[in-house]
């Protein structure tokens, strides 16, 4: 678990540093900041050459076969926004994994709703969902 949990900290350490246009390694406290919420908020991220890719549990964001938000959501999502803010984003896809694709389809909606209203800085905002035994959402930005 440690040894997860360093690789993380790298992951995120090094895509900070890989796609903010605004420094973050000047603003110490901000840096910390950021890394504190990605580790309390049950966040995985991972990065490739043209997209940073979020994948949380729904669990964390929605109540039991329901496409409500929990009380946590609210803060995880306003990470999700502030991290938008370091990056250029072309688009934003959610992804709705789990056993029932209707509550799926809504949840990955209502979390597009969300960031689509909080003036994400991004030209797209969409959503979908899959048949899969992961129960999990994914939200991917595409990057310029």
């Amino acid at each position: 678990m440690r040894f997860f949990k360093i690789a993380i900290l790298f992951l995120f350490s090094a895509l900070l540093v890989g796609c903010a246009h605004k420094s973050l390694i000047g603003h110490s406290s901000a840096y910390a900041d950021l890394l504190k919420k990605i580790h309390a908020n049950d966040v995985f991220i991972t990065k490739n050459n043209k997209a940073i890719i979020f994948k949380v549990a729904n669990n964390v964001l929605f109540k039991q076969n329901s496409v409500n938000f929990n009380t946590q959501t609210y803060e995880t999502l306003e990470f999700m926004l502030d991290f938008s803010n370091y990056c250029e984003i072309d688009e934003i896809s959610i992804a709705g994994y789990g056993k029932n694709k209707f509550i799926m389809t809504e949840r990955a909606h209502k979390i597009g709703e969300y960031l689509w209203h909080a003036r994400v800085n991004t030209n797209f905002v969409y959503s979908y969902s899959n048949n899969d035994k992961d129960d999990c959402i994914i939200i991917k930005y595409s990057l310029i």
